[in-house]
């Protein structure tokens, strides 16, 4: 009897040992299964959370809550982030003068567009994707609502980007999310200075400007540093003929 208990005993032990080390290694595998499953999310949300960081609307902002055109509701987005591909069009004649979604009226010889969901208003860089031109537009008024048209330029703003004649051209609309930012901080917090001006006139003269003259000093700093560099070049030139000379 004696015996035989031991071997049960010895049969229970081992029995109990591998099961043990089996649920263990269940327990392991479901462990790092969760890990996984937890920090690779969170890992993937936090890079594109820094690659992705948006610029929200802190001034001022017209028609910014959502409505609907033809049975379709369009909901305005919060923030100035936007760079997409489609077709962009333009209105002129029949539009002029009449009032636009943010209450100034339509003039066809400003550099301004539409668009269904940016916030108004919104500074955007527009390219022509079959010719290369591009110019910067003010989004002040809402549209085009036709199929895959994404922009809905003025006439002055067709004809420098060669949309005029064609009607319709394959454009690509980026957003100046820091010049947008400064022009709806600019209306909002210095509403008084407008006077008679419009959106345009004020981005123009308050805004494009200045962001202009940034470019400009950069510029004229590249071209001094690659002057200087030239003559430096030449220095060093003309010291090495000299040395031959001697030689």
């Amino acid at each position: 009897m004696n015996r035989r208990n031991k071997k049960n005993s010895a049969v229970n032990c081992a029995k109990s040992f591998y099961t043990n080390k089996i649920n263990s290694k269940w327990i392991s595998a479901f462990a790092k299964f969760l890990s996984l499953c937890i920090f690779i999310p969170l890992i993937a949300y936090l890079l594109t959370g820094c690659a992705t960081r948006q610029h929200y609307v802190q001034g001022l902002s017209r028609s910014s809550g959502k409505y609907c055109v033809k049975g379709v509701w369009y909901h305005p987005q919060k923030y100035y982030d936007y760079d997409k591909t489609g077709f962009a069009s333009w209105y002129g004649p029949n539009f002029h003068k009449h009032a636009k979604a943010q209450g100034e009226a339509y003039n066809q010889y400003a550099m301004t567009a539409a668009h269904k969901t940016l916030p108004l208003p919104t500074i955007v860089k527009v390219t022509n994707l079959e010719n290369g031109k591009s110019v910067v537009v003010l989004v002040d008024d809402r549209g085009p609502y036709k199929h895959k048209r994404i922009i809905d330029l003025s006439a002055s703003a067709a004809k420098e980007l060669g949309v005029y004649n064609r009607g319709v051209a394959k454009v690509r609309v980026q957003a100046l999310c820091k010049e947008s930012h400064a022009l709806s901080v600019y209306l909002k917090n210095y509403s008084r200075r407008k006077g008679n001006r419009t959106w345009e006139d004020i981005y123009r003269q308050e805004i494009g400007c200045r962001a202009g003259f940034r470019q400009l000093t950069v510029l004229s700093r590249t071209v001094r540093r690659s002057n200087a560099e030239e003559i430096n070049r030449a220095k060093n030139a003309t010291t090495i003929t000299n040395l031959m000379k001697h030689r």
